[in-house]
This record gives structure tokens, C-alpha cells and sequence, in this order.
């Protein structure tokens, strides 16, 4: 969010009549903390700040002469009150500082090369240490904390522990709904306040809704799609595809599209051995899409896999508190976790973060024996975040990011189009995301949780 009208040097009358000079003003922190303070005077002193723009919230403390303007997709705090401490003005003079702002979503063209870098790092090691990436990209820790936290509470980022059903011995389904006019919309929102359902979208003007189910037992995926559904008046068809193989998702969503923001130098210093996501096949010493032999989870393993789907950057501590173990124990059983795939860490990146406003899903029929060709090929493809072998009359399933709708047709039809082995495609543009790897979504932004009340690192 930018700052509309940057403040110029000022003087500024404490209370008490006392006066002084205000320099350049510096960086400003997100909407409930505030961040450095620009230069005050001469033999100021330092400057103490506190926010309030939300309950509980305690804003940071900024220190004068650091001098630095506003930039221009810095979040301007609700409101920030300045108690300047200077000795020559004698203790308790005061002056106030007061902006008032309301946030929003930050356009793509405002983010910054640092926002991007931050992005790409995350998306690297989405639970990294803010010291790792500000010693990596050679800027200050505060700067990294800030930023995040700004591109979160814009609605840029999420980053969130999401389970893999097949780890569980459950299969994911690719399902369409096709609703009478008007019907819809209430439809998509009630499936995108379940839990077993991942991905929703409306299509088709608003008459298609395209979802994801990762339920967690069969019972559970039966009754949505062999009872409620069918039993649902507005509903006039049904078509459920499972998954047979992925070839792009999870953390590798958009992997290609931020790949060159960081040197190899750099990526490997934030421990990157190429994309995170590998294409499940079955064969020996990898694991099926869908196990033969479930994992089985603990009550605890619960209670810490609901804390990461809130908060996937929670700290130890945190996690322990939820799934009451101690944080060398939680510490432990997570990497147990993330080892056998039970969970991963997804980092999700609202789209318009990257310059996508035309979102479609591709529905493609390739020749049997193309159809591994043909999901490899897209899951290079920037433009891509996910793509899979499914059931079905289509026998592929990706969905597509573009700038545009221009951008869109270009897209598919010279390059994936192109792609030997593609008989025929159905393009079903994006009407209204509703959710994404579990995320709500308002907008064109990311939305937490209203249950959620983790520490946002």
C-alpha cells in the first residue's frame, strides 16, 4: 500500500510550547506497528513509536537519525503516536504523529525488487529464519520481518502446513459442477467452508464451480460427491476426476515463474536443490500418489498439523503449545512429518503478486501416450501452478496464471497448443477464486483464517 502524500521536512510544537525540526520521514512499518523514524532534529535523542491498529497489537520501537523518506509501497501505519524523549525538552514533552490509512491489496507493479527476493527466498525455505534471508540477501533482519508482514497483511502471501490425503491412503478428486443460474455462488461458498475441500472456483459467468476434495477418509469424500451433492437441486451435473499423477503443485507453485530473481549463490545458500515438488510416480523407493500403506497419525500429530494449516511459519514454541509436546519433541515429530510427506509447508502467492489477473482452468485431451510428455512440458511453463493427470473425458488438468487475456489465447494456443501429443483443450476462465490450498480468498487476496490467532512471523 503506498503512502499518497509523503510528509517533507516539518516543525513540529511538543507540548509545553517547546519547538523542533523534523527531517526526512523514515520507513514506515505495517498497519499495527510502526517502523524507523526519520531524523529529529539535532541532539534529539531517540524517538519512541507505538501502533494501534488492531487489538493486543503492540507497535515496534524506531530510533531517530536514521533519515530514510517513505517508500512508495510502504504501509502507513492506522495511527502512530511519537513520545520524543530529548533531554533538552525535558522529560515527559510529547509530541503526536497521527496518519490514518486503510489497508489493501498492493498492486503488483508496487512491489518491490526486495519484496520479490523475499518471495522467492520463502518460497525456497518457506519456514527460513528472517536473520538466514537478510544474511542472503544483504539487508537487515527488520527489513526482511517488515516486508513479510506487509505482503501478508496485503494479502500477498500465506505460507501454511497442507496435508497430502494420499499419505493417508486417500485419493484427491478434480470435480465440476455445473448449477442453475443464480445458484452457484451460494454453492461455491458453502464447499469452500469445508475443510476436505482445498481449491474452489466459480466459472463459465458464474454457472460452473470447479473444486478440489482432499478428504481425509472415504466416508468423509462419499457423502460430499455420492449424497449431498446429488441431492442438491441447484446441481444439474456432476463430473469427478481423480488425480492419477501431478506434475506441478504444492511448494513448486509458480517455482518457475521467480526462478533467476536470486543467483544460484544465494539460492544455495538458502538450501535450494531445484524445485521442491517431484512428480509422485510409482516405482521403487518413491512414494504413490495414493499409499498402500497409510500413515498413521497421533492426536498430537493432529493438533500440530491444525496449528501449521493456520500458521506454517509458526515457531517450536508455539507449536508445541498447540500439540502439547515440548518444542524438541514437536521439533522432532515435524520433520517426521515433512520426511514422509505427510505434510508440506505451501507457500501461496496471490497471483496479482506476480502480475496474473487472467486466471483459466485447462481441460486437455492428449493421446495416451503423450499425456507424461505433455504434463512435464507444463510444469516448466511459468504460467502453470498446477497440473495433474486425471480420470475422465480429459485426461489432463492444469490451471493457468496469465497478465491478461491476450496473454491468455497466446498462451494456449501457441504453446500449449503446440505441444505434441495435444488432441484438444477446454478453456474455462476464472470468474471468482473463492479458495486456494485451503486459503480463502477475497479478491484478489489471501485471507487468514477467522479461527487464527498464531504469532504472524
Amino acid at each position: 500500500m503506498a503512502c499518497p502524500n509523503p510528509r517533507p521536512a516539518a516543525t513540529i510544537k511538543a507540548v509545553g510550547g517547546a519547538s523542533f525540526e523534523v527531517g526526512e520521514v523514515g520507513e514506515v512499518g505495517e498497519v499495527g506497528e510502526v517502523g524507523e523514524v526519520g531524523e529529529v532534529g539535532a541532539d534529539m535523542g531517540q524517538v519512541s513509536f507505538t501502533g494501534s491498529s488492531l487489538p493486543g497489537e503492540t507497535g515496534i520501537a524506531g530510533r531517530a537519525g536514521l533519515g530514510r523518506r517513505l517508500p512508495a509501497s510502504s504501509v502507513v501505519p492506522l495511527q502512530a503516536s511519537a513520545t520524543c524523549g530529548a533531554q533538552r525538552l525535558g522529560i515527559g514533552a510529547r509530541c503526536r504523529i497521527t496518519t490514518m490509512s486503510h489497508p489493501e491489496i498492493v498492486d503488483s507493479d508496487m512491489l518491490e525488487p526486495e519484496d520479490v527476493r523475499i518471495l522467492r527466498a520463502l518460497q525456497i525455505d518457506p519456514r527460513v529464519g528472517f536473520a538466514t534471508v537478510a544474511t542472503v540477501l544483504g539487508i537487515s533482519e527488520l527489513t526482511v520481518a517488515r516486508r513479510y508482514r506487509r505482503l501478508r497483511r496485503a494479502g500477498m502471501i500465506r505460507v501454511v502446513g497442507v496435508v497430502d490425503p494420499g499419505a493417508l491412503g486417500q485419493s484427491r478428486w478434480m470435480v465440476r459442477l455445473h448449477c442453475r443460474p443464480g445458484s452457484a455462488t451460494a454453492i461455491a461458498e458453502a464447499l469452500a467452508q469445508r475443510d476436505d475441500v482445498s481449491w474452489v472456483a466459480l466459472n463459465a459467468a458464474g454457472s460452473e464451480i470447479t473444486f478440489a476434495v482432499r478428504s481425509r477418509s472415504q466416508e468423509q469424500r462419499d457423502d460430499l460427491l455420492g449424497r449431498r451433492l446429488p441431492r442438491t437441486t441447484a446441481v444439474l451435473d456432476l463430473q469427478a476426476s481423480v488425480i492419477l499423477r501431478q506434475f506441478v503443485g504444492g511448494r513448486g507453485h509458480y517455482w518457475a515463474a521467480l526462478t533467476g530473481t536470486l543467483t544460484p549463490e544465494q539460492e544455495s545458500a538458502l538450501g535450494s536443490g531445484g524445485n521442491p515438488f517431484t512428480e509422485r510416480r510409482v516405482v521403487r523407493n518413491q512414494r504413490p500418489v495414493v499409499r498402500n500403506q497409510p500413515s498413521q497419525l497421533s492426536a498430537q500429530d493432529e493438533k500440530l498439523l491444525a496449528a501449521l494449516a493456520a500458521d506454517g511459519r509458526a515457531s517450536l514454541v508455539d507449536l508445541a503449545v498447540a500439540a502439547d509436546l515440548t518444542p524438541g519433541r514437536v521439533s522432532r515429530r515435524l520433520q517426521a512429518l515433512l520426511s514422509d510427506g505427510v505434510v508440506h509447508i505451501d507457500v501461496e502467492i496471490a497471483p496479482v503478486a506476480l502480475g496474473y489477473r487472467a486466471r483459466a482452468n485447462l481441460w486437455l485431451r492428449a493421446h495416451p501416450g503423450s499425456i507424461k510428455a505433455v504434463g512435464r512440458a507444463m510444469a516448466q511453463m511459468p504460467e502453470v501452478g498446477f497440473a495433474a493427470a486425471v480420470s475422465g473425458p480429459y485426461n489432463l488438468h492444469a490451471v493457468v496464471q496469465c497478465r491478461d487475456l491476450d496473454e491468455l489465447f497466446e498462451f494456449t494456443s501457441d504453446r500449449v497448443g503446440t505441444l505434441p501429443g495435444v488432441e484438444g483443450m477446454e478453456i474455462s476462465p476464472i470468474l471468482r477464486q473463492l479458495k486456494q490450498a485451503g486459503t480463502r480468498v477475497d479478491g484478489d487476496r489471501l485471507t487468514d483464517p477467522p479461527s487464527e490467532h498464531s504469532h504472524r512471523r
